[in-house]
Formats: C-alpha cells, sequence, structure tokens
C-alpha cells in the first residue's frame, strides 16, 4: 500500500458522533436480543429435558408460558433465568 501513487488513496472518514452513537445502540441491541434468546433456549432446553415442554410463543410472553411448565422443585432454578 505504501508504493501505490496517492491518487488511488483515499483519506478516512470517520463517522459522525451522532453515526457513532446510532451504530452503538444498534450494537448494544442486537447484543441483548441475542442474549435473550440464548436464555430462552437454555430454559427451553433444560424444561424439555425434565418433560416440561413451553408452547411456541414470542419473547414477551415466554415467561408466563414456562411459569405453566415448570416440574416442581425446579421455580427456583429457572425463574431467575428471565425476571
Amino acid at each position: 500500500m505504501g508504493q501505490l501513487p496517492r491518487e488511488v488513496l483515499q483519506p478516512v472518514e470517520h463517522p459522525s458522533e451522532a453515526g457513532q452513537a446510532d451504530l452503538e445502540f444498534v450494537r448494544v441491541r442486537r447484543v441483548l436480543i441475542e442474549s435473550r434468546t440464548q436464555l430462552i433456549n437454555h430454559v427451553r432446553g433444560t424444561l424439555k429435558a425434565a418433560g416440561g415442554r413451553v408452547e411456541a410463543c414470542d419473547a414477551r410472553n415466554f415467561a408466563r408460558h414456562a411459569t405453566l411448565v415448570i416440574p416442581a422443585g425446579r421455580e427456583a432454578a429457572h425463574t431467575p433465568s428471565w425476571r
């Protein structure tokens, strides 16, 4: 790259402060959604191994549906996962 003529190289333009803030918001939201998905999948898997099955629902209603199928004695292990 150092041997290329200057006409070929272009200056680097950094995003504005507003652009950086918007990009940070998108990245944080993506990480939160991925974390929520992993928690829901974990709870579904452990409940399935214990003989329970959570019916299909969106993430907003998952806690209500999952609470109905938690086997006795396992409430303490699962409740902190989504609340």
